[in-house]
């Protein structure tokens, strides 16, 4: 048995026993092959709001609002559509980077593709910690102190592009994520996400997840802006499986909505091991590759190993992530320190410290083994190695997921799902 897997640009060959017990954990529902017309019929037909072409001519001076090179959204395949509604080079465009690390010329350039040189000028990149770029607009009921890019402020029309996936804490990525973490300040973004430490900060959660309310709350808070949101559903930025348009909070509803259908995987129960796969954009570091760790362990048993491949070319990531998960052999300790005296990045210290009580963790990766090994991840240097380790602990009979995109792939064994509704606004 032989399996390909994604690893960094290019893939891991994976030759196996026919004998093995071994089951692929993947999206089965059928790609479009459709992809323009797929953007188009959108746009047409937009939720909650009017056809874009008459939003356009009711607005002026638009800033779009685009995702950076973290997240697998079509940039470039949805502005080439509306750059035959409207003329782009007229337009502004924030980068909503978040709390990530500033994206390098050829990141941009990879956002916007052959686009980029009619529009370089009119490029921002939202920086978390300039706090003379941005406007305190209000405090949350939960605390958080709301601070955003004043772009947002100025600006006459806002265009949003995101992409809508499973988030392993928000509930789902997209629609009111653009705004906060993605355009906030990085105290509003490390006061949200603190909320990720508590029991309701799952992925698919929305109506009972301290975090998503908390985001909900801090974008009701922006003054009155005529925003028109485009969420794509997408297994990658080459595979465009569904668009909303319209108003921000439907169009992600509805997103959310076939999103399950597309991420949602059921299995009929846990496995002995779990090779969880953070693909293409996601395996950039560490930090961001954790997303496949945290959705593969749904698929676990107690007791089970999990096995992260993801090339982490970039590193760790942020350095609080790393100085707490690798301040102590105790996850005890780290868990508590989490609590006590939060700063962004220590709930996915916590989550891996957590896991370790319960699972052995390895990892597949670029990144220094006396690196890992301080961090409770076991390395190896390939992933036969590991899968061999594995099953001489776990025994012949081992039960083996593959999830061929653990970042965005929740396996589900038994029980309910919450589903999506608009009470969770």
């Amino acid at each position: 048995m032989k399996i390909a897997i994604p690893y960094g640009s290019g893939r891991i060959e994976l030759d196996l026993p026919g004998d093995i017990n071994i089951e692929l954990v993947c999206s089965n529902k059928a790609s479009s092959k459709r992809k323009k017309e797929i953007i188009q019929k959108a746009l047409d037909n937009p939720i909650g709001s009017v056809p874009f072409e008459k939003w356009l001519t009711q607005n002026s001076d638009f800033l779009f609002i685009i995702n950076d090179a973290t997240r697998p959204t079509p940039t470039l395949k949805i502005l080439k559509e509306l750059g035959k509604r409207m003329d782009l080079e007229k337009a502004r465009y924030i980068i909503a980077t978040g709390a990530h690390k500033e994206p390098q010329n050829k990141e941009i350039k990879l956002i916007f593709g052959e686009l980029y040189n009619e529009i370089k000028s009119n490029v921002i990149i939202h920086n978390a910690r300039d706090y003379k770029s941005l406007a305190n607009i209000g405090k949350t009921e939960k605390g958080t102190d709301v601070l955003i890019n004043k772009e947002i402020i100025e600006a006459g029309a806002i265009i949003t592009i995101g992409s809508v996936e499973p988030h392993y804490f928000a509930g789902f990525t997209g629609g009111r994520k653009s705004f906060v973490p993605g355009l906030a300040g990085y105290d509003t973004i490390e006061q949200n996400h603190k909320l990720a430490l508590k029991n309701n900060a799952l992925p698919l959660s929305l109506a009972r997840n301290p975090v998503h309310l908390d985001l909900l709350d801090a974008f009701k808070r922006i003054p009155p802006i005529p925003i028109f949101s485009i969420q794509a559903v997408v297994r990658d930025e080459k595979d465009i499986c569904s668009v909303f348009c319209g108003d921000i909070h439907e169009s992600f509803l509805k997103a959310s909505e076939y999103s399950r259908d597309i991420f949602i995987v059921s299995v009929k129960e846990k496995a002995d091991i779990v090779i969880t796969v953070a693909k293409p954009p996601l395996d950039k570091n560490l930090y961001q590759a954790h997303k496949a760790i945290e959705h593969g362990k749904f698929a676990l048993k107690d007791g089970g190993i999990l096995i992260l491949v993801a090339a982490c070319n970039d590193g760790i990531g942020p350095d609080n992530f790393y100085k707490l998960l690798s301040s102590s052999i105790d996850p005890e300790k780290i868990i508590k320190a989490a609590k006590e005296d939060y700063r962004l990045g220590y709930h996915k210290a916590a989550r891996i410290a957590e896991l370790s009580k319960k699972a052995e963790i390895c990892a597949v990766s670029e990144i220094e083994d006396k690196i890992l090994k301080g961090m409770f991840i076991k390395p190896f240097d390939s992933l036969r190695e590991a899968v061999n380790r594995s099953m001489s602990k776990k025994g012949k009979g081992a039960r083996i997921f593959i999830v061929t995109d653990g970042g965005n792939i929740i396996p589900k064994a038994g029980g309910k799902q919450h589903k999506t509704t608009y009470s969770d606004f």
